[in-house]
């Protein structure tokens, strides 16, 4: 049994066609047959319903058990594949969420520079959501990853460094920014500016929203910064945590008085992942700069 063959078994069931297979791995039609007839002889079972129409694929009991190992299989090689790449190179692949990354970076700077570990970085900025993603799936060695839940303890190891608030944030001219803490419900008429989705503040926006309250997303972006500047001029309001916002932002963070879960700050890695030397490195320095470990 060879990789190219599951590759080839996997992405028939996906694309439902031998000749889009054909296509994406630039072979002939024959090419994909054989690899199926090779996959069968070698399993000594029929993966493929003959019988059905030829204009799908129908899948067989074995068929569709044995592609839920096939692409775990397929998974787990690109992984290590990943994994060789980063452990030659000696670089640290860090998923970084934009309001984690302002708020963590600059304190471990001067540590990073003692170190000599800034060249060693290689950030992938994105959402949590995206970013856990992208940690599972063998693309980043290391993230900073926040979040209101839990995170899959069987797969990864996970070290709280911190947590936040969640808060709503008005201009300093919005008629509620002298109160002490609000409800979310008292925003319902308030249009909302929001991080796009694959950013846990989404999820809790729509958490909250699930209350029967729904108020306006009017614009949503990626720039927390930009969230910020809108909001500053009566844009509209926004959800995000307390880190997001500095004594210098012209900005109240409003802390909200609705059963929200705390924003954890994580640093998370893959369990039974063998890091490089700076990957080791970097995690040994969050550590002591962040937990006094």
């Amino acid at each position: 049994m060879n990789f190219k063959d599951l590759a080839y078994f996997t992405r028939l069931v996906d694309r439902q066609s031998f000749s889009r297979v054909a296509e994406d791995f630039q072979v002939t039609q024959p090419a994909v047959s054989a690899a199926l007839r090779r996959l069968e002889k070698e399993l000594a079972i029929p993966l493929v319903d003959r019988r059905q129409s030829r204009r799908e694929v129908t899948l067989t009991p074995a068929g569709n058990q044995f592609y839920a190992h096939a692409s775990r299989i397929l998974n787990e090689y690109h992984r290590s594949q990943q994994d060789l790449v980063s452990l030659e190179k000696g670089t640290v692949r860090l998923g970084l969420p934009p309001i984690i990354s302002q708020n963590l970076l600059p304190q471990l700077a001067p540590a990073l520079q003692e170190a000599d570990l800034f060249s060693a970085l290689k950030p992938v900025e994105g959402g949590s959501n995206q970013i856990l993603q992208k940690l599972l799936a063998g693309e980043l060695d290391a993230a900073f990853i926040g979040t209101a839940g839990s995170l899959p303890a069987d797969t990864l190891d996970v070290e709280e460094l911190t947590s936040a608030e969640f808060a709503i944030i008005v201009s300093q001219q919005h008629p509620l920014a002298n109160r002490n803490r609000v409800s979310f419900s008292e925003f319902v008429d308030d249009p909302f500016i929001m991080l796009e989705p694959g950013y846990v503040q989404d999820n809790v926006f729509h958490q909250l929203s699930d209350a029967g309250i729904t108020p306006q997303i009017r614009f949503q972006t990626s720039q927390v910064e930009l969230i910020k500047q809108l909001v500053a001029v009566n844009a509209g309001v926004s959800l995000l945590i307390d880190l997001a916002i500095s004594q210098s932002d012209p900005l109240i963070a409003l802390p909200l008085l609705d059963d929200v879960p705390p924003f954890r700050i994580c640093l998370v890695t893959r369990k039974g992942q063998h890091p490089n030397a700076a990957t080791q490195a970097f995690i040994d320095l969050v550590r002591r700069e962040l937990k006094g470990a």
